[in-house]
C-alpha cells in the first residue's frame, strides 16, 4: 500500500473563536488511520497540479457583452482623472455614526514594498488623494495572471 503524507494544521472552534491551535505535523499512513479510528479531527490535504496550458472557452454571449462595450472596457487605468461631471458623488454618513476600528492585515516585506509602489504611483496620477478622515479599510493582494499583484481593498467593514 502507497504511503500517504498528510500536513495539516487542526483549528479547533468554538463559536467562531479559536480555542486552541496545533502546529503543523506531518502524518503517516499509520498516524493517519490511528487517528481517524479514535475520531480526532483531521484535515487532508492534497497537491494538484493545474495546468496552464488548458484553454477555457468563453461563452458567446460573454464575448457579445465584451465586443459591444469594447471601447468602454480598459486595459489599463487612466493617467489622470476623469474630467468633472455635474454630479460629484459621496458616501452619505448615518448621524451619530462611528468609523469602524480595524487593525491592518499583516503582509510580506514584498507586498508592503508593493503597496508603496502602487499608492505611489496613484497619488503620482492623481487618481487617490491622501485623507483625513477617521474612515479607512485594510488592503490585501490578489496575484494576476502575469505574476503580478493586483490591490484589493476590504470594505466590509464600512458597508455594516
Amino acid at each position: 500500500m502507497k504511503e500517504v503524507h498528510a500536513l495539516f494544521r487542526v483549528w479547533i472552534l468554538e463559536r467562531k473563536k479559536v480555542v486552541a491551535k496545533k502546529k503543523l505535523s506531518l502524518l503517516f499512513t499509520m498516524q493517519l488511520k490511528s487517528g481517524l479510528r479514535k475520531n480526532e479531527e483531521t484535515f487532508l490535504a492534497a497537491l494538484v497540479e493545474i495546468k496552464p496550458d488548458k484553454i477555457v472557452e468563453v461563452p458567446d454571449c460573454v464575448n457579445e457583452v465584451l465586443d459591444e462595450f469594447e471601447v468602454i472596457i480598459a486595459l489599463e487605468l487612466p493617467k489622470q482623472l476623469l474630467p468633472r461631471r455635474a454630479t460629484d458623488h459621496k458616501i452619505e454618513l448615518i448621524p451619530g455614526s462611528r468609523a469602524p476600528t480595524q487593525a491592518p492585515y499583516r503582509m510580506a516585506p514584498f507586498e508592503l514594498v508593493e503597496l508603496r509602489k502602487q499608492l505611489n504611483e496613484l497619488l503620482e496620477a492623481g487618481l487617490i488623494q491622501p485623507l483625513k478622515a477617521p474612515y479607512g479599510a485594510p488592503v490585501l493582494f490578489q496575484r494576476k495572471a502575469k505574476e503580478t499583484l493586483r490591490i484589493c481593498v476590504d470594505y466590509r467593514a464600512l458597508n455594516k
